[in-house]
């Protein structure tokens, strides 16, 4: 998969939210999410969700990677238009559940490969999701998560990711 100019412009962005975020300024953090609350209330919530399965540490980590998705998109008027609501994730959601399973049954390399290049084309950002998969490698909290609650999480955020914070279009 090569690396477009795009990708380029989009590590650039996140690598400058990400400096921003890793500053762990109260205030930023407060603006931030009454921002969130404000435009795509349906993220807290999520958040809020993940918090009775998450340790404290872990807990902070994702609320620094929600951040990151909200900042990522914030500028696209769409996402301060229009509300994401939990109908319209649990479908992408499911989407990329039911795509797990297959891909765990799946026996045909090729088609393996055919099938998770084709689901990672219609993500709103490669680049998003890898600086996400790059976090959850590489900070203690979230290297440490049980592999099931890392499971959960990460194909909640990629379903973010697939819809890009706002609600689809119709026919999504």
């Amino acid at each position: 998969m090569k690396i477009s100019e795009k990708d380029h412009f989009e590590l650039n962005k996140i690598t400058s939210i990400l400096n921003q975020i890793d500053k762990n300024e109260f205030c930023y953090f407060n603006i931030t999410t009454e921002e969130i609350n404000q435009y795509q209330p349906f993220l807290i919530s999520m958040l809020l969700g993940y918090k009775i399965d998450l340790k404290l540490e872990e807990f902070e980590e994702i609320s620094k990677v929600i951040v990151l998705i909200w900042e990522f998109f914030r500028e696209n008027s769409k996402v301060r238009k229009t509300k994401l609501t939990e109908q319209q994730f649990e479908k992408f959601h499911k989407k990329n559940i039911d795509l797990l399973k297959y891909l765990e049954v799946e026996q045909n390399e090729q088609e393996i490969i055919f099938v998770t290049k084709s689901d990672l084309n219609f993500l709103k950002s490669k680049s998003l999701l890898t600086a996400i998969f790059y976090r959850f490698k590489n900070q203690k909290s979230l290297k440490e998560m049980p592999w099931k609650t890392k499971g959960i999480v990460l194909i909640g955020l990629k379903s973010l990711i697939s819809i890009g914070v706002s609600s689809p279009p119709l026919g999504a």
